[in-house]
């Protein structure tokens, strides 16, 4: 791999600048860190990062989750996400002092991808960031895997470690997937548990959301984590549970 090449690329072509990362990522991803040395390419990146912060930090917003996914913030976000990723392999003061910045932003999958860069390079994180990561439902199951990954399991916040936390989060990574819903619901409530490993939700957007209009729908987690996306008030948990398990089966 040319890295003088790729970066010059990245400089060059911002437009190119993903398809540029997603190369290096696998390179990454594959053992091939070993044999790439990044350090001298640290100013490179905290100027590629910078960039793609000024893209990602005007859709921020301190409540809600259903914003997340909004059309025009998908591409910034996917990119800032595997940039941040990118960091964790790049030294240097500068991308460290970029990757604590990049803390202050409010959408959780873009901090959780700057705390494991700055655990990746060695540094410390506060219980607070940790425990802002492991508190919200998109974030969590990833977080908790990643931090295993590196061997930092033990700093994963015992709290959030409950089964009924677990299939939360199960049920927002299933209804965030590109063949379902593709948002995290701004709400999503506990109805009740089936069986003992059955948990039956509520969830919906905020009001002004192109998918508030339907309201209150039912889901399942845990054994088994669907949504059929009927609304939460038609029948009791028990025969949401029953009928949603049927369809999977």
């Amino acid at each position: 791999m040319n890295l003088d090449d790729l970066i010059s690329r990245c400089t060059a072509f911002p437009d190119d600048r993903w398809d540029i990362c997603a190369e290096l990522y696998n390179a990454l991803e594959t053992g091939g860190e070993q044999s790439i040395d990044l350090a001298p390419y640290a100013l490179a990146f905290a100027s590629f990062w910078r960039d793609v912060d000024e893209h990602v930090r005007p859709f921020q917003r301190d409540s809600g989750h259903s914003w997340r996914w909004q059309d025009e913030y998908q591409d910034p976000r996917n990119e800032a996400s595997l940039l941040l990723d990118i960091l964790g392999y790049v030294p240097g003061d500068v991308v460290i002092t970029e990757l604590r910045r990049a803390l202050t932003l409010s959408d959780p999958r873009l901090v959780m991808f700057a705390a494991v860069s700055l655990l990746r390079q060695g540094q410390v994180l506060s219980p607070e960031v940790i425990e802002d990561i492991a508190a919200c439902d998109e974030t969590r199951n990833l977080f908790e895997q990643l931090l295993k990954e590196l061997d930092y399991g033990f700093l994963f916040p015992p709290q959030y470690a409950a089964p009924e936390f677990a299939a939360r989060s199960s049920l927002v990574m299933w209804l965030t997937g590109p063949s379902e819903w593709e948002c995290a619901p701004d709400e999503l409530e506990l109805l009740d548990v089936i069986d003992g490993d059955i948990y039956v939700y509520r969830f919906r957007t905020e009001e002004g959301h192109w998918l508030s209009p339907q309201g209150w729908l039912g889901g399942i987690a845990g054994r088994a984590t669907f949504s059929d996306f009927k609304p939460a008030e038609c029948c009791s948990p028990e025969e949401h549970a029953r009928r949603m398990l049927g369809q999977i089966d």
